[in-house]
């Protein structure tokens, strides 16, 4: 792996808590929302952060990537 982390996100906050932790990264918010089918809140979440970061892995080969999402 090279490079710095990816962020999967274009979530303000994300960046703000990685950068106080001292993680530099590249910030790439993915293209979509992509076709989620989960209707378990749970399992909502996990699928939309993992789409999320399959879609930017996809862009970032060989690098790490970091995705979460959150249910409000």
């Amino acid at each position: 792996m090279s490079g710095p982390l990816v962020l999967a996100s274009g979530s303000p906050r994300r960046r703000e808590a990685l950068a106080t932790l001292g993680i530099e990264c590249e910030v790439l918010p993915p293209t979509s929302d992509g076709p989620i089918t989960a209707t378990e809140p749970r399992a909502r979440v996990l699928e939309h952060a993992r789409f999320k970061a399959a879609e930017v892995a996809r862009q970032r080969a060989g690098r790490f990537v970091l995705a979460g999402d959150t249910l409000v």
